[in-house]
């Protein structure tokens, strides 16, 4: 999925997508879950990226993204995300990580709630995540949860796309793992 790099500094990124950018699927995706998808086998297809704006905040060295949704049509800002992830790998075209299923949805007010715990888990005993993996992502899952109002708001929440930013477009050699030079 090509994003925007839209900051970087010794911290970690923000990185935006907005609905018309053109990404890389599993053909199935939707119907299953991440983790089913992988364990099932699936081919990759174009789609469009659609419905919400999207901005990533991503500490290097971290498990995790906070991610800022914000409906496009209206510019209403929906909440965030914290999804759980390996930390960046950074490659010559850009960043890599692999998303861990888990995920905390947390309204603009603060409350929140799990997601995907159950593929999550699934995930765990069909043997896709270790058992010591699968213990390490919860812990830090439970972490993130306990400082949810240290991490909101971030001074993002007004944040929009400057409008002459062409879509970005993902590089050919997209699919071969580079490492950065």
């Amino acid at each position: 999925m090509p994003h925007w790099l839209v900051e970087e500094d010794t911290r970690g990124v923000a990185l935006a997508i907005v609905p018309g950018v053109g990404c890389k699927f599993p053909d199935t995706y939707g119907p299953r879950h991440y983790i089913s998808e992988l364990l099932n086998g699936w081919s990759i297809v174009d789609r469009e990226w659609h419905t919400k704006r999207a901005l990533r905040l991503t500490p290097f060295d971290a498990g995790y993204s906070l991610d800022h949704y914000w409906r496009n049509e209206t510019d209403e800002f929906l909440g965030y995300q914290i999804n759980l992830q390996e930390p960046l790998r950074r490659t010559s075209i850009g960043f890599d990580s692999f998303d861990q299923e888990l995920d905390i949805v947390v309204t603009p007010g603060g409350s929140w709630r799990w997601k995907d715990v159950d593929s999550f888990e699934q995930g765990v005993v069909d043997g896709f995540v270790s058992h010591e993996d699968g213990s390490a992502i919860r812990e830090l899952a439970r972490t993130l949860a306990g400082r949810i109002h240290e991490l909101i708001p971030t001074g993002w929440e007004d944040w929009r796309p400057d409008p002459t930013w062409d879509l970005p477009e993902l590089p050919h050699g997209w699919d071969v793992l580079t490492p950065a030079p």
